[in-house]
């Protein structure tokens, strides 16, 4: 290298801290599975895709997943739910246990579900924005399904159910391995 090539990489350093120094880098493509299907929650979903994160965002490609109503089929119109979305975000531990946060907007699957049916969906791309400075290590992959229902003996309007990743994002480390011991026997507390 020449002097004036070598200044002007310190100054680059300098002025743009070392990541201008540093060759551009792609983070790997990890796959996920995210399947609720055996919990306890009325409305279910399996998806499975890949992730990466990329700088400030988190990009989501959904290759295929499925939504189940666990409604009983005998409710009939009563157990239609309708406006059924999703949406993906980042899990965290709080007090309370844990919260989805980071969430991408809503995406429509489908106008409605009727008891004991499913709809099936294929490549969908969401991005979670703003985790350069969320706690990677400590969070994981959730995605969220909303129905709108009316059924008896629950609050009519919105109702959310999940589905969670048992490794987080940066990868597995023992807090990860024990929700996931967890998600086995408590799956709709501890996602």
């Amino acid at each position: 290298m020449r002097i004036v090539e070598v200044v002007s990489l310190l100054l680059s350093v300098l002025v743009l801290g070392p990541a201008a120094a540093a060759p551009a880098t792609h983070s790997k493509v990890v796959p996920f599975v995210l399947d609720s299907t055996e919990s306890t929650y009325p409305f279910t979903i399996r998806v499975e895709g890949t992730y990466e994160l990329n700088g400030d965002t988190l990009m989501v490609s959904v290759r295929a997943g499925e939504i189940r109503s666990a409604i009983p089929i005998d409710l009939g119109e009563e157990g239609v739910a309708t406006d059924i979305r999703i949406a993906f975000g980042l899990g965290g531990v709080v007090k309370e246990g844990w919260r989805m946060e980071f969430d991408t907007p809503d995406q429509v699957l489908a106008p409605k579900l009727a008891p004991g049916k499913s709809v099936a969906f294929h490549e969908l791309k969401f991005v979670v924005s703003g985790v350069a400075h969320a706690p990677l290590a400590d969070q994981w992959l959730s995605v969220r399904l909303g129905v709108m229902q009316r059924l008896p003996g629950v609050p009519e309007g919105l109702l959310s159910s999940y589905a969670c990743s048992e490794q987080n994002i940066l990868g597995p480390n023992d807090a990860s391995r024990e929700r996931a011991k967890r998600m086995k026997t408590a799956y709709s507390h501890t996602c």
